[in-house]
């Protein structure tokens, strides 16, 4: 609990008091039994209201995110002796919006999130997902030469976070900021696939899993906009696979109660994935970053 809303807790506590024994004072020193009911409910009305102002009270939040991530990626995966070069750049060359965006906007290859967030007092549970499919937006190139491939990809994560929050104050108008650690997991599916100079294919389906710890920090306004940064690191043990990462959303309240909300943030994510050796050796190295955009509701 906020220092603040103690504060505030105990004065109604001696709000109360005085409230009581106001008439005992007025009336000589006699107690009156009826004064002690309504000082003890306005007591507890000071005591509501604090609490309320300040967040204090502790309820379950849920809120339902479904955002679309349309990132670049630049990235290599090797089967063996073969390496595949894939890369997707932003290459507008005209307009502000196509230097922003990848190619990929017009072509409809980008990645579908979900995302559910369960809020109680300081502590969160979090967990979202993408699917991401690349094919023609991307160049793909073995030995330096032009081939075909296409990437499907599908990545889940979940975690724990504590956040308590930082700020204190009381008043509408302060912003509130929670920020703590995070512990969960995130899941990897990945098909790989490419043309060879002989026509055959290179192809390889893997899936995995990493603890990550992170860090996850939101700071709302009085108005209900918000900022959220998020960052994770996970891998393995032997260090035979890691990723890590990166995102900063701002969310805007698009009605009064503040249940419908539209997001617009950059996302980063970066793996690296090996595993056996020499004709048996996989191995790939991914980084995938670009815009999202999405819509929250909260219950």
């Amino acid at each position: 609990m906020p220092l603040r809303c103690v504060a505030l807790l105990a004065s109604a506590a001696v709000v109360g008091a005085v409230v009581a024994a106001a008439p005992a004072r007025a009336s000589g020193g006699g107690a009156d039994p009826a004064a002690a009911p309504d000082a003890a409910a306005r007591a507890a009305m000071v005591e509501g209201a604090c609490t309320r102002s300040c967040g204090c009270a502790r309820r379950v939040e849920v809120a339902l995110t479904l955002p679309v991530w349309v990132p670049s990626l630049t990235g290599t995966f090797a089967s063996g002796d073969t390496e595949v070069d894939a890369s997707r750049q932003p290459r507008g060359v005209g307009g502000l919006f196509e230097k922003l965006l990848p190619d990929a906007a017009t072509s409809l290859e980008f990645a579908f999130m979900g995302r559910v967030e369960v809020a109680w007092g300081p502590w969160r549970a979090y967990a979202d997902g993408f699917y991401v499919s690349l094919d023609e937006t991307v160049d793909w190139k073995l030995r330096d030469e032009d081939t075909t491939g296409s990437l499907d990809g599908t990545v889940l994560r979940a975690f724990v976070a504590w956040q308590p929050d930082v700020l204190y104050g009381c008043s509408p108008c302060a912003p509130r900021l929670a920020v703590g650690p995070l512990f969960g997991a995130r899941w990897f599916r990945l098909d790989l696939e490419a043309q060879r100079a002989d026509g055959s294919q290179l192809a390889q389906d893997e899936s995995w899993l990493d603890p990550i710890v992170g860090v996850k920090a939101d700071l709302t306004f009085a108005n209900g906009a918000s900022v959220a940064v998020l960052a994770d690191y996970g891998g393995s043990f032997d260090g035979d696979h890691t990723s890590w990462t990166l995102s900063a959303e701002l969310a805007w309240p698009l009605d009064h109660r503040g249940r419908w909300s539209l997001r617009a943030g950059w996302s980063i994510l970066d793996l690296d994935y090996e595993v056996g050796s020499g004709a048996d050796e996989y191995d790939v190295n991914l980084h995938l970053t670009g815009p999202m955009l999405g819509v929250t509701y909260r219950f």
